[in-house]
């Protein structure tokens, strides 16, 4: 009969380190490279910036959300699996 092993220790520390990068992360963007300057590219410029820094922010909280999930899902997986050994005991 084939076995699914759970390593939680080892998913657990892999969404400690996940977690870590995640909240370490820089999502700011200058907002203003050249205020003066009025050439098209730098206003353009700034609005790449404004997108890449919401695309960045958006991507960090989908990514701690993720974290967050995995890590319920790995104690729910543990918890279910010492039930089900309480009950192969039972028996």
């Amino acid at each position: 009969m084939s076995e699914i092993k759970l390593r939680s220790s080892d998913i657990k520390a892999a969404l400690k380190e996940m977690n870590s990068a995640a909240q370490a992360l820089e999502t700011s963007y200058p907002s203003d490279i050249a205020s003066r300057n009025q050439l098209e590219i730098v206003n353009r410029m700034n609005e790449i910036n404004t997108s890449m820094q919401q695309a960045l922010e958006t991507y960090k909280k989908l990514l701690l959300a993720n974290v967050d999930s995995t890590m319920k899902s790995t104690e729910w997986l543990e918890h279910v699996d010492a039930e089900v050994a309480r009950a192969i005991k039972i028996r």
